[in-house]
């Protein structure tokens, strides 16, 4: 969607506060969609999957300008992050816990495949 100037006249305080209006509403609806989405368990496991790919938990170091790539990504994981925690902290929380037992659980799966049977010894 391309940005398009609210205001046309910034000397004219009616158009500031019309432009102000707008952006002010546009900004509530956006955080009730983080708000809404972050109300499901599916949606928390998304944007718990996206800020994972954006790579916010990892070091973007590279000795090649792939750093620049990285740092790009973990940019727009920044931004979200943070949209999700003014959108609603608590559940930011509860999506970090989910992921936590998710982690476990399938380290709990992967040693299980590893170790070996009582019948195959």
């Amino acid at each position: 969607m391309s940005e398009r100037a609210f205001v046309e006249n910034y000397a004219d305080g009616s158009q500031q506060r019309y432009g102000n209006r707008v952006v002010r509403r546009r900004e509530a609806a956006s955080l009730e969609a983080f708000r809404s989405v972050l109300r499901t368990a599916e949606g928390r496991h998304m944007y718990w999957d996206v800020l994972a790919r954006c790579g916010v938990f990892r070091s973007i170091w590279q000795l090649s300008a792939a750093i620049h790539y990285n740092a790009g990504q973990q940019d727009i994981g920044h931004w979200l992050m943070g949209k999700l925690l003014e959108a609603d902290e608590q559940a930011y929380e509860l999506m970090h816990r989910e992921a936590r037992a998710r982690e476990r659980r399938q380290n709990v799966d992967v040693e299980a495949q590893r170790t070996p049977s009582i019948t195959e010894e």
